[in-house]
C-alpha cells in the first residue's frame, strides 16, 4: 500500500496524517487533514483515495494526490452506526439503527467510487418481508384478525450490535447479537448473526457461555482459519497469590475463554490480566464483590468486573496469537496462556522508529493550525471582517465540533485572545455581536443544539468574543449573552463557569433578571 493513515487527534475534530511510503523504505507526511467529521467509524485508504465515515452518518471520499474532496454522502444514522469496507473494496457496508424506522437495524451499501447508495434494507433480512405480507392481505381479512398469526422474526433485531460490523468471509456481513446487556441478572445466550449478501440468506452462529455484560466491551474475536474464538469470561475470577517478586500478594486474575467455534464449546480458560488488591483499591473496585463471584449478586459482580474489562481496548487475532491492547500496554497471548509484552498501547500501529520520516511544509503548517482558521490581527478591522465571514457560514467553516480562530501577528506569533478582543470591542462591538448572533443561529439549526469548541475542547467557540462584549457593561448585550450561554455544554465547558460568569457578577447588577437567568444555566455551581 502506497499510502496509510495515522490519527493524530480524535476530538473535537479528527485530525489525520496521510503518509506516503517510498521504495527506499522512507516515508513522507504529505497531507494533514483536519476533517469536517465527528467521531470516525471508518478510515480506509483505497488506492489513491481516502474513505471516511463518522457516527453522524456522514461519509466522504478524498483524492489523496490532489488533496481534494470528491464525493460525500449523508445517511440517517446517528451514533448507533458502524461501517466496514468490503473485502473486494467495491462497497462500504454501513449498519445502523434507523431513526426513521423505529430504530430497526438497517444495512446500507455505498459504492466506494462515488458513495452512491447501492442497496438499503432492514436487517435481519426477514424483516423486509413483513410489509409485503401485509400488502397482500385482502381488506376483508381485517375483520378477522384473531386467526392470523402475528409476524415473529426468528432473530430479535434489537439485540444486533450495529457498531461493529465485520466481513470475515467475502460477501457475508456478521453482527454480534447479545441479550446479556439487557438484563444483568439473567445472562442469556449470545451469537453472531450472519447475512449472506449474494444468496440473501441469514443464519446464527451460537457461542458458548454468556455474552458481554456491556455493549461497549470487546465482542468475541474469531479465528475462522483455526476454528478458534476467544471471549471475556463472566464466571468467578480466581483469587491467586502473586509471585515472590510481588511478595506473594493476593490478586484477582481476569480470564478469557478459548472456544471451538464449530462445536460451540469452551476449550480452556486463558489468563487475561492480574490485578493486585492494592491496584483494585486504586480503581475503586469492590474487592469483596469480586471475591464472592456472580452467585452472590450477579448484577453487582458484572458491574465491578466490567469496570476492569473496560481497560481492554482491543482484542484481535494476529495469526495464531491474540493481540490484547490495554490503556497502558499491549500483550501477545498464545492459546496456551503464555504472554509477552508487545508494545506500548499508545504507540501508533504503523510507527517504526527506524523508518526515516519527513514532512511537507504545508502538512506541518496544517497540523500546527489543527483546523483553526488563521487570523492576522495587525489590521483589526480586516481581521474582524474575516471572522464575521466565517461566522456567517459556520457549517462550512467548522471541523466536526471544532470552530476556532488562531490569532497571530504579522510575524506568525500567537496573539492572546482576551486583550485582542478587549481592544477590538471598543470599535467593533456591533460586528462582534453579529458574529455571535450568526453562530447562535447555526447552533439553533443543529440536532443537539450544543456549542462548538475551541481547540482545547474545554472552551466553547467564541467565548472570548462574548467575554469582551460582557466586559463593556452594556445591558443591551445581555439577551445575546443569555442566548449564547443557553447553548453551552455545562458538563464539559469550563470558560463560561470559571471566567464569564464571574465577570458578569463584577460588571452587572447581579439582581438583573437576565443576569439571574444566565447564572441559572449553572445553578448547581452557584449558591442561591
Amino acid at each position: 500500500m502506497r499510502y496509510y493513515i495515522e490519527q493524530a487527534v480524535s476530538s473535537p475534530s479528527p485530525g489525520l496524517r496521510i503518509i506516503e511510503r517510498h521504495q527506499d523504505g522512507s516515508e513522507t507526511v504529505i497531507w494533514y487533514l483536519q476533517t469536517q467529521h465527528s467521531h470516525l467509524i471508518l478510515q480506509e485508504v483505497q488506492g489513491e483515495h481516502l474513505l471516511l465515515g463518522d457516527w453522524d452518518g456522514k461519509f466522504s471520499r478524498f483524492h489523496i494526490p490532489s488533496q481534494s474532496l470528491t464525493h460525500t454522502q449523508q445517511l440517517t444514522g446517528k451514533v448507533s452506526i458502524g461501517a466496514v469496507l468490503s473485502r473486494g473494496g467495491f462497497a462500504i457496508m454501513v449498519a445502523m439503527n434507523n431513526e426513521n424506522d423505529y430504530g430497526i437495524p438497517t444495512l446500507v451499501r455505498l459504492d466506494c467510487n462515488n458513495l452512491s447508495i447501492l442497496s438499503d434494507f432492514r436487517i435481519p433480512f426477514e424483516l423486509n418481508d413483513e410489509d409485503d405480507e401485509e400488502d397482500e392481505e385482502d381488506e376483508d381479512s381485517e375483520l378477522d384478525t384473531d386467526d392470523d398469526e402475528e409476524f415473529e422474526p426468528q432473530i430479535d433485531c434489537y439485540t444486533l450490535d450495529v457498531y461493529r460490523p465485520t466481513e470475515p468471509i467475502a460477501g457475508q456481513l456478521w453482527l454480534y447479537a447479545c441479550n446479556t446487556n439487557s438484563n444483568w441478572e439473567n445472562a442469556t445466550a449470545h451469537e453472531f448473526y450472519r447475512l449472506d449478501l449474494l444468496a440473501q440468506q441469514e443464519s446464527l452462529l451460537p457461542l458458548p457461555g454468556v455474552g458481554n455484560a456491556n455493549n461497549d466491551l470487546c465482542m468475541p474475536a474469531l479465528n475462522l482459519t483455526a476454528n478458534l474464538g476467544v471471549m471475556l469470561s463472566w464466571e468467578a475470577a480466581p483469587v491467586i497469590a502473586q509471585s515472590a517478586e510481588h511478595n506473594g500478594e493476593q490478586a484477582i486474575q481476569l480470564q478469557l475463554e478459548l472456544f471451538d467455534i464449530e462445536l460451540c464449546e469452551v476449550i480452556r480458560k486463558l489468563p487475561l490480566r492480574t490485578y493486585s488488591f492494592e491496584q483494585l483499591q486504586q480503581r475503586s473496585v469492590d474487592i469483596d464483590i469480586l471475591q464472592e463471584g456472580p452467585e452472590e449478586d450477579a448484577e453487582q459482580y458484572f458491574e465491578e468486573l466490567a469496570d476492569l474489562y473496560e481497560e481492554l481496548k482491543e482484542m484481535r487475532w494476529q495469526e495464531d496469537k491474540l493481540l490484547l491492547t490495554f490503556e497502558d500496554q499491549s500483550l501477545l497471548l498464545d492459546i496456551n496462556g503464555h504472554a509477552e509484552l508487545f508494545t506500548a498501547a499508545s504507540k501508533p500501529a504503523n510507527s517504526h522508529p527506524d523508518i526515516k520520516r519527513s514532512y511537507l511544509p504545508e502538512a506541518i503548517l496544517a497540523e500546527q493550525l489543527a483546523g483553526c482558521h488563521p487570523i492576522k490581527t495587525d489590521d483589526i478591522p480586516q481581521a474582524m471582517q474575516q471572522m464575521l465571514a466565517l461566522c456567517k457560514d459556520v457549517g462550512s467553516a467548522s471541523y466536526g465540533d471544532l470552530f476556532s480562530f488562531a490569532l497571530v501577528d504579522s510575524a506568525g506569533n500567537k496573539v492572546e485572545p482576551t486583550p485582542f478582543y478587549q481592544q477590538a470591542v471598543q470599535q467593533h462591538a456591533e460586528l462582534m455581536q453579529e458574529m455571535v448572533a450568526n453562530y447562535c443561529d447555526y447552533l439553533d439549526t443543529t440536532r443537539l443544539k450544543n456549542n462548538l469548541w475551541e481547540g482545547d475542547y474545554c472552551t466553547g467557540s467564541l467565548c472570548h468574543v462574548v467575554y469582551a462584549l460582557a466586559s463593556t457593561g452594556d445591558v443591551t448585550k445581555l439577551p445575546l449573552i443569555n442566548r449564547f450561554v443557553s447553548f453551552i455544554d455545562t458538563d464539559h465547558e469550563s470558560f463560561v463557569r470559571d471566567d464569564l460568569l464571574p465577570k458578569l457578577a463584577v460588571v452587572f447588577d447581579e439582581n438583573l433578571p437576565l443576569v439571574q437567568n444566565i447564572r441559572g444555566w449553572y445553578e448547581d455551581d452557584w449558591e442561591s
